[in-house]
């Protein structure tokens, strides 16, 4: 299994080209997400069903966390970017918002059942929200579960099939096109900004919307709501 590091340079590209924050979560039981709340190393070989099924929990709290810490960040429009048991775990999440601030799931080499996941439902709950789907055709489980998704899609949908590639992030080494289908895809799909009209009292307040933030190296936040996976200076 992959942590953040497998997507590479390219939460950076879609930054830079989409003008947007991006953030890479490493999965409780991958990367550096790996002790539980007894501070115990949890590896992803070791975890259980009801593990996973705690993956999306994990991924609205970092949410929230982003909501509460970074006002300049505008959380109540997300776009989820998900390979292998991450397209599923985001698909999921999104379903678990309450005010619907996930408005877009790309998903990477789905697997229609996986770990106690069954994406049929979700998918019909996920609504009339756009749908991208990008798998390999040689990646037959994930190709045959993206062709039956792709059925229970409600609004705008695409699956976009390769003859080879990999799996998941793999996709976006071997298909470098991906990328670009990726981007544009966020770009046609985002809601854009109301555009506002600023006086001189607010302008001086802008500046701190596009702050940029950085990665934080160090060591890991204790949070009881958050599955070990924020990390601070």
């Amino acid at each position: 299994c992959q942590s953040q590091h497998a997507w590479g340079d390219f939460p950076r590209e879609v930054k830079t080209r989409l003008n947007v924050a991006t953030l890479n979560v490493d999965l409780r039981g991958h990367g550096k997400s790996i002790r539980d709340e007894n501070n115990r190393i949890l590896h992803w070989q070791n975890l259980r069903d009801f593990n996973y099924q705690k993956m999306p929990e994990d991924l609205i709290e970092v949410l929230k966390f982003i909501e509460r810490q970074y006002p300049e960040v505008n959380a109540e429009n997300v776009a989820i970017v998900g390979a292998s048991l991450g397209a599923g775990v985001g698909l999921k999440a999104a379903t678990f918002q309450e005010k619907n601030n996930i408005k877009i799931v790309i998903m990477l080499s789905p697997m229609l059942q996986y770990k106690g996941f069954d994406l049929r439902l979700p998918i019909v709950t996920y609504g009339k929200r756009p749908l991208l789907f990008i798998v390999s055709e040689q990646d037959r489980y994930s190709y045959q579960s993206a062709q039956e998704l792709i059925k229970f899609a409600q609004d705008k949908k695409l699956l976009h099939v390769y003859p080879h590639g990999g799996h998941g992030e793999g996709l976006l080494r071997f298909q470098p096109s991906s990328k670009n289908i990726i981007i544009q895809w966020l770009e046609d799909s985002i809601p854009k900004p109301e555009v506002q009209v600023q006086n001189e009292e607010t302008q001086g307040r802008s500046n701190f919307r596009y702050r940029e933030v950085q990665e934080y190296p160090g060591q890991i936040k204790t949070r009881g709501d958050i599955h070990r996976g924020i990390h601070e200076r």
